[in-house]
């Protein structure tokens, strides 16, 4: 929940100070850098995920040795591919330049290339950081690896915040803003030795090891490149088909939206060790009612979510952007609708992420995220109405959900008809327990 706070802050707070600051073509210019730079997150393969997951099983099974080759191999990988991603990099800004591709119009050339570079470089700077986190889960201390996270988004704001309204050159700001997160990597590295005493060596590195892993990697790639077809390609399509103004409208109603889908995820992003660690235990038990519960709470939430925004989001949104955009409300809803949806398929993708049951999953996903920006693009060229764009979201995220709950049912031994029954059941004990902790509050209320 801290983390969602500070997600407020950098997702919600920013974007009306950016606009004020740097104005509207600017704040453009930003995303579109942004975005480009979003799309090396699946650089490293997944297998930060995978490795994590497989540390876990490994370490269940008391084979130290296989865990510390699985760090090894994951570090030297990321590495690598650092390496080679931040030198086509600068070729690329040397001969073209990022300007030029990307069509910024305000910042100049040197500025785009360095900020994609620097950009690139932080997002390399936080897989590393997240070797470790297997280490973490294994200790039921997971919570305080995202609080190393927390703390880094954290120093990121405030560097970003302070720069931008003390005018300093936006080059030294994002240097800065990498700083936090290089430090991050030495406290993970030395904090974690009293759990597990771990050093790169280049004598570990394995490549039985590496290949046992390429599977569950290439298919954890998957889902950070469907989200960025699905997120930077339509900035891509709505940029060129209807300008920076309405890119700006279409990229700040998301935003809104897709934090309240952060906040709502939570409960699947807080399951998530869990889920993994009971499964290397083989206790499906635990697993099964951490699924249902967290399910049925996903699903509660989010109705309650979408009902009040839909009365109250027009207010705020515009009292946000402070009424320098235009407030398309069909397309607000209707970005509610599909969150409400994609919420609740991003909860059962939990259990097969987290249990490494997830390649056809995520082949799924990223055919549904491409086809989704494909019909986006091809309904836009004959209707050209951002109204459009929620309609065939819908349509790929509900087919994403049924297939979810199809895969989460074959992994637990169940079927729809089972998977309804057993959340009937579920929601029952979640209502009486629920109900027994008030009376029992009311009780004591009046004992007082």
């Amino acid at each position: 929940m801290f983390g969602m706070g500070l997600s407020f802050l950098n997702q919600i707070a920013m974007v009306p100070f950016l606009i004020l600051i740097w104005g509207v073509e600017k704040y453009a210019d930003w995303i579109l850098i942004t975005a480009l730079s979003s799309f090396f997150t699946m650089s490293n393969m997944g297998l930060n995920q995978a490795t994590n997951n497989e540390f876990v099983l490994k370490y269940q099974q008391k084979d130290v040795a296989a865990c510390s080759k699985l760090l090894s191999n994951s570090l030297f990988f990321i590495l690598l591919m650092c390496s080679i991603c931040l030198s086509l990099s600068s070729i690329i800004s040397f001969f073209f330049g990022f300007k030029n591709i990307l069509n910024t119009t305000v910042f100049d050339g040197t500025e785009t290339n360095v900020l994609f570079i620097l950009l690139l470089l932080n997002i390399f700077l936080k897989m590393y950081g997240g070797v470790y986190n297997g280490i973490y889960r294994v200790q039921s201390y997971s919570h305080l690896s995202a609080m190393i996270d927390n703390v880094v988004q954290l120093s990121g704001i405030f560097i970003l915040f302070f720069g931008i309204w003390l005018q300093i050159n936006v080059i030294l700001i994002m240097i800065a803003y990498n700083i936090p997160a290089f430090l991050a990597i030495l406290y993970r590295h030395y904090h974690s030795q009293k759990w597990f005493k771990f050093s790169f060596s280049f004598q570990e590195l394995d490549w039985s090891v590496f290949k046992s892993l390429i599977r569950p990697s290439i298919a954890f790639m998957l889902v950070p490149l469907g989200l960025a077809v699905s997120n930077q390609g339509l900035v891509f399509v709505v940029n060129a088909l209807f300008g920076s103004t309405i890119l700006v409208a279409f990229t700040t109603t998301r935003t809104l939206v897709n934090f309240l889908r952060s906040l709502i995820n939570v409960f699947g992003n807080s399951v998530y060790p869990e889920i993994s660690n009971s499964y290397s235990r083989k206790d499906t038990n635990t697993m099964n009612k951490v699924y249902y519960r967290s399910l049925i709470i996903t699903f509660l939430v989010s109705i309650i979510a979408v009902i009040v925004l839909m009365f109250a989001g027009k207010p705020i949104y515009l009292e946000w952007t402070k009424h320098a955009l235009v407030f398309h409300e069909v397309f607000f809803k209707g970005m509610l609708l599909v969150l409400f949806i994609s919420c609740s398929w991003n909860l059962s993708s939990t259990v097969l992420l987290a249990t490494n049951n997830h390649f056809s999953f995520t082949v799924v996903f990223l055919v549904t995220q491409i086809l989704g920006v494909g019909f986006v693009y091809i309904f836009l060229l004959i209707y050209p109405y951002i109204e459009v764009i929620p309609l065939v979201l819908f349509l790929t995220e509900f087919s994403l959900l049924i297939f979810t709950i199809f895969k989460v049912n074959q992994l637990v031994g169940s079927n729809f008809k089972t998977f309804a029954k057993q959340v009937l059941l579920e929601t029952k004990y979640i209502l009486k327990i629920s109900t027994k902790k008030i009376y029992e509050k009311n009780s004591s209320s009046d004992i007082r």
